[in-house]
């Protein structure tokens, strides 16, 4: 038998990817994540894998953690930032891409962070709100609520 627990490392705003052009010399996009900058989830991490661990001694079992590393991550958020300026965000709060036509982001990415949970139906929330936007409709509306 085998458990999996999992905690959200969090935001910060220096965790980030820097695309090409902040290292031209590189030319890649460069994910800049250190989780030293996340002191607080790092420690509530610690607390509740401890926590398990003592439990399942009490209860004669043998236990062990392992770090899965980032490029294991599966719920990727916080990528693009949403906002108003087009200095500070890549998309606005309708999912355009800021100084693109017709270009709209409906993915997790413009998503914070997952919010410690699967963020799938906040996506797909995501994505009907910006398919409305686009059709100039709302399915409250069409659904007559």
């Amino acid at each position: 038998m085998a458990f999996f627990l999992q905690t959200e490392d969090g935001s910060h705003p220096d965790n980030r990817v820097w695309s090409g052009r902040n290292q031209p010399e590189l030319g890649l996009p460069i994910l800049n994540y250190d989780l030293g900058r996340l002191r607080a989830a790092k420690k509530e991490h610690a607390k509740m894998t401890s926590s398990f661990q003592l439990t399942l001694w009490k209860a004669g079992c043998m236990s062990f953690t392992k770090s899965i590393p980032l490029a294991g991550t599966a719920h990727a958020c916080g990528t693009l930032v949403t906002g108003s300026d087009p200095n500070s965000s890549v998309v606005n709060s309708n999912g355009k891409v800021h100084g693109m036509a017709n270009l709209y982001v409906v993915d997790g990415s413009i998503l914070p962070r997952s919010s410690r949970v699967n963020p799938a139906l906040t996506i797909y929330a995501w994505s009907l709100r910006v398919s409305d936007h686009l059709l100039g409709t709302s399915i409250t509306t069409k659904r007559g609520k």
